[in-house]
């Protein structure tokens, strides 16, 4: 006796399309190539058109407030606590080995130059634009606070000056000399390592 299986392969293996049939499929299949190849370019022309929608969704400015933006992503980076590539007190040192930047990295606020000792920098972006990152030491309590330089572009214009605490970073962010800068320290700062 044959199990199940057996029939039901049985079965399926003895249908069979007349063939006549099957040939009035290939030749219909053969009559209607020319709407395979338009579906095909409208298909093409609908992928092409999905793909322009993305890169216009993606690429364009920030939706929300742009100031806040800023202060977040300024926030989030200091916060990461990430060593520099350039360990050294000297800006021209900093701008020699960061050799991509085609911006000025010393700050032009004089409070910068005579309150806080650079430490060291490194390449970052802010907005999805190429800055500079600085490691600073304040002079007076020894805490150490992170400096970011970037050119102002027609998006960072729109950037107001201001200073915010942003998850328990102090953010300060003003603009000079067509540059942005935010200078990030900790609310509650750890106690300077001695050695």
């Amino acid at each position: 006796m044959k199990t199940l299986e057996q029939q039901v392969r049985d079965y399926y293996g003895a249908q069979a399309l007349p063939v006549e049939r099957v040939q009035s499929i290939v030749q219909l299949g053969h009559a209607v190539t020319p709407s395979r190849k338009l579906a095909w370019a409208m298909g093409a022309a609908a992928a092409f058109a999905l793909v322009a929608v993305i890169l216009l969704v993606f690429n364009r400015p920030p939706q929300g407030d742009l100031t806040q933006l800023v202060f977040a992503e300024i926030a989030k980076n200091h916060a990461k606590h990430i060593a520099p590539e350039v360990a050294t007190d000297r800006y021209e040192e900093v701008q020699a080995k960061l050799s991509r930047l085609d911006f000025s990295a010393r700050p032009a606020a004089e409070f910068l130059l005579k309150d806080f000792q650079l430490v060291g920098g490194r390449y970052c972006s802010v907005q999805s634009e190429f800055a500079a990152q600085l490691k600073l030491r304040e002079n007076a309590s020894g805490e150490t606070c992170t400096l970011y330089v970037v050119p102002l572009t027609p998006v960072l214009r729109q950037v107001k000056p201001d200073t915010r605490v942003v998850n328990g970073v102090r953010v300060q962010v003003w603009s000079e000399d067509g540059r942005l800068f935010g200078l990030a320290r900790d609310t509650n700062p750890k106690p300077p390592e001695t050695h």
